[in-house]
């Protein structure tokens, strides 16, 4: 990514994928109401070549950051040739006969049926968003099902890449309840074959957790925010799936 700053030529992919990149939050650590309606990634990319701080060394720290996987998701546009939206249609969501699933950027339609924020609103923070990568992926549990089936069958993706993403890259990350992290990954500091990750925007929640021996995992969605208890949910379950090893 060229147009960023030189200071940043230290920051490589695994940086990215594990948070070490201190890379500011494009949500947390920058006024969220400065970005403008239907901010999208060359939004974010705009700013970042305008403003080159880093919380810290890449690689000295670890600081989750949605910004890292905004990156990443413009590296797979400009070395495939695609949209990120056409590559995860074309790679992940066709092979692993995921419907229903889509990139939600400025050329998408939305289906009527999509579920909306509370139930209400077609917006997250009275903003409509288009950033991809760390967020903007529409679905439903049966699709995730078969995203997980594909996983676990090898068919997107190979047992080495499993094996990187399953590495304890960043250990006691304060940000995911201080569990390790891979390479998308939430990792208890003792689990090889355990993972789960978990998101949020304004009303929507998402959570999966996957065992890969047991070959077995839990998908939660809400569009509901925390008034659909997420937070005690998933704590739940996520204490048991662990305790389960």
């Amino acid at each position: 990514l060229p147009e960023l700053s030189s200071n940043w030529k230290d920051i490589n992919i695994h940086h990215l994928l594990t948070h070490q990149s201190g890379i500011p939050d494009w949500i947390n650590d920058i006024d969220f109401y400065s970005w403008p309606d239907y901010v999208d990634n060359n939004d974010v990319l705009t700013y970042f070549t305008q403003h080159e701080e880093l919380h810290f060394q890449p690689g000295s720290d670890a600081q989750y950051s949605n910004s890292g996987y905004i990156l990443l998701a413009e590296v797979v546009s400009r070395v495939s040739g695609l949209s990120f939206a056409d590559y995860m249609r074309i790679n992940i969501f066709q092979p692993a006969g995921m419907l229903n699933s889509y990139i939600n950027d400025n050329t998408s339609i939305a289906k009527n049926d999509t579920a909306l924020n509370y139930a209400e609103f077609p917006t997250q923070f009275e903003r409509h968003l288009f950033v991809n990568g760390p967020s903007g992926m529409v679905s439903s549990a049966n699709d995730l099902q078969k995203f997980v089936t594909a996983y676990l069958n090898g068919s997107i993706i190979g047992s080495s890449s499993i094996r990187l993403m399953l590495t304890h890259h960043t250990v006691q990350m304060e940000e995911v309840g201080n569990l390790n992290y891979g390479y998308g990954a939430v990792l208890a500091p003792s689990s090889t074959n355990q993972f789960f990750h978990g998101g949020g925007l304004d009303g929507f929640q998402t959570d999966i957790l996957i065992d890969i021996t047991s070959e077995s995992s839990i998908i939660f969605l809400s569009n509901g925010g925390n008034a659909t208890a997420h937070q005690s949910i998933v704590k739940g379950l996520v204490s048991s799936f662990f305790a389960s090893q």
